[in-house]
């Protein structure tokens, strides 16, 4: 089984929803801006006026009139929160890189790994660490470097490291501590989708399947893997959170998979991301197309008519029913139900 297939079809599966949804709230962000603005100019600064040119659509229900305010806060805060995680989490690793550089010793390495680095062009990129704990992971967005800790190189024999080495290898060249980093900030802000986290654990384990069978191939020998990823076992190697790929991660899998040649599947990956995304496209659709949310562009004859709606009238309210307007099919990006203004 091509492990390595199945990471990349499950990151496009992930990174195409992370568009998909990200371009739906962005665009309803965008259409509720102008309106929003226009309720609270008229509301709390009297004598303003809303611009009409950039009108959208409201509900006859009032109901649903609050639900649009909660909802545009709501997608506003969702898209702001998503952004600060996302460098929150760049910065932390870029930060906790930057520290280990400081903190990196000069040890004497052996010459075949020496070799083996010098051969992927990443002698300079590995650094050593002073740890109590065995410790080798991959970390960095951009430029991903190789920490290895001191106990790691006291308990594993040259065999053991180098295959260790030759799977964080294999991250590297699939920038898999980069997506893991992003998937993990997804994770948190789409906790709201069913097949997100369930998604994000199956692309975690293709990836270390598809190192193990790299470094496998590499190495010649499935025994000095396993025996690495044991001893990380036995001595509980503890994984940092800033850190994307680590060699510790699903330890249990991985030796089902290393010593024993097990193929693992995950059924539910193909067809559940797709069916919610389909369920949530529809979802969207629906959503516009009832006037929910549309922006539309207006004919000049069509915003002389907004002079009738209630708000421009003494005793407008802001919840009370909007009369229908019409819009011409080839001037509008969609169809126009209802709308509120303020005048």
């Amino acid at each position: 089984m091509n492990y390595h297939r199945r990471a990349q079809f499950s990151f496009f599966v992930l990174a195409g929803s992370t568009l998909f949804i990200g371009a739906v709230f962005g665009f309803y962000v965008y259409a509720l801006f102008p309106v929003v603005r226009s309720i609270i100019t008229y509301n709390f600064f009297v004598g303003q006026t809303c611009d009409c040119q950039n009108l959208l659509t409201f509900s006859q229900h009032p109901f649903l009139n609050i639900f649009f305010l909660v909802s545009f806060s709501a997608a506003a805060l969702w898209l702001i929160s998503f952004i600060v995680l996302l460098f929150a989490s760049w910065y932390r690793s870029l930060h906790l890189q930057k520290d280990f550089s400081l903190a990196a010793s000069h040890i004497t390495v052996p010459p075949r790994l020496r070799r083996l680095l010098q051969s992927h062009h990443i002698l300079r990129r590995t650094l050593y660490i002073s740890d109590t704990q065995p410790q080798l992971f991959t970390l960095g967005w951009f430029r991903p470097r190789i920490i290895v800790s001191q106990a790691a190189l006291a308990v594993l024999s040259k065999k053991q490291l180098e295959a260790s080495i030759l799977h964080e290898i294999a991250h590297i060249r699939n920038r898999d501590a980069a997506k893991l980093g992003f998937f993990s900030v997804c994770d948190r802000v789409f906790f709201w989708l069913p097949f997100w986290h369930a998604t994000t654990q199956k692309f975690r384990a293709y990836a270390e399947f598809a190192a193990d069978t790299y470094a496998v191939q590499q190495h010649g020998s499935r025994q000095h893997l396993a025996q690495a990823l044991f001893s990380f076992l036995e001595r509980g190697a503890q994984l940092h959170p800033a850190v994307g790929a680590h060699f510790a991660s699903i330890p249990h899998l991985r030796l089902s998979y290393i010593l024993e040649d097990r193929q693992l599947h995950y059924r539910a990956l193909g067809w559940l991301p797709l069916v919610s995304l389909v369920v949530f496209t529809i979802a969207a659709l629906l959503f516009f197309a009832r006037g929910h949310a549309v922006l539309a562009t207006f004919d000049p004859s069509t915003v002389s008519y907004l002079h009738h709606c209630p708000l421009a009238q003494p005793n407008g309210s802001l919840f009370s029913p909007a009369p229908r307007m019409s819009v011409k099919p080839a001037e509008a990006m969609s169809v126009v139900v209802q709308s509120y203004c303020s005048l």
